[in-house]
């Protein structure tokens, strides 16, 4: 029989493996949005999501929940970041985020933990029949103009592009050229993911949400950590390699014996 940390366990890693949860079992989840501030935590009960941050705390039935909108927020310390956010009746906006502060300089990804989470709380949601809105993307008021200006910045940096080769000025197309290929990297792959648009709580957008790792990747170590490994191991140690340390340990040792066996001359 499985004791309580065992049965906590085997439903984290039922969630992260794609199966759903028991109905009345708890899901939990927290990440800390600052580096100095108190921790989001979240739990799912079997009617109700509860939240909790420092001397805050609340609990939501998900017959009020009115609105989820799930979209990419990349920032300057984690370009890979999402967030789900929660409108319901009488609570305060909740952000359940898929990156959490670990240090000064560093954020923390919590992709599977994030996405385990957020398809449990939808397919809770979606029992209980409520009025609720599932809406991907960004807000089209802040979307569509910004849309607008980035095409045409990029059309305008184009154009100056061409202009300098039609000039001659290589070095300076080059440069526009390369100024244009990071827009569009960056703000290319904003815009697409974040475009508006109504999704089912039974298939959750995949440009809104980390990706699923291979089975076989999942307990891969990093690439930067396993080429640091590799780097810094030990050579593999073979029989020529025994017998050459061997000989030299031996001939150092007798080195060392003759020095000290060498007699003195008189001064």
């Amino acid at each position: 029989m499985l004791n309580r940390a065992d049965n906590a366990n085997a439903k984290r890693m039922s969630l992260i493996n794609g199966r759903p949860a028991d109905a009345g079992s708890t899901v939990s989840y927290s990440y800390r949005p600052s580096l100095l501030g108190a921790p989001w935590e979240f739990k799912l009960t079997e009617t109700t999501i509860d939240w909790a941050v420092g001397a805050r705390s609340g609990r939501i039935p998900f017959s009020n929940i009115r609105r989820l909108r799930m979209s990419y927020r990349p920032m300057s310390m984690q370009s890979y970041r999402f967030v789900t956010e929660l409108w319901a009746e009488g609570s305060p906006k909740l952000q359940i985020v898929s990156s959490s502060w670990k240090s000064l300089v560093e954020q923390e990804r919590l992709d599977e933990t994030y996405s385990a989470f957020v398809r449990e709380l939808h397919r809770r949601v979606a029992a209980v029949a409520a009025p609720v809105r599932f809406d991907q993307g960004a807000n089209p008021l802040i979307y569509w103009p910004g849309l607008i200006a980035f095409v045409a910045v990029s059309l305008g940096l184009a154009a100056l592009i061409a202009h300098a080769l039609q000039a001659g000025a290589a070095r300076g197309a080059a440069l526009v050229g390369g100024f244009l290929v990071l827009l569009l990297w960056q703000f290319g792959n904003f815009f697409r993911r974040n475009r508006p648009r109504v999704y089912h709580p039974d298939r959750l957008p995949a440009d809104v949400m980390p990706r699923r790792p291979a089975p076989a990747d999942r307990n891969r170590p990093p690439r930067r950590q396993a080429a640091r490994a590799a780097k810094y191991a030990p050579p593999p140690m073979t029989r020529n390699s025994i017998l050459g340390s061997s000989r030299s340990r031996a001939a150092a040792s007798s080195t060392v014996s003759n020095s000290w066996a060498r007699p003195r001359l008189p001064e």
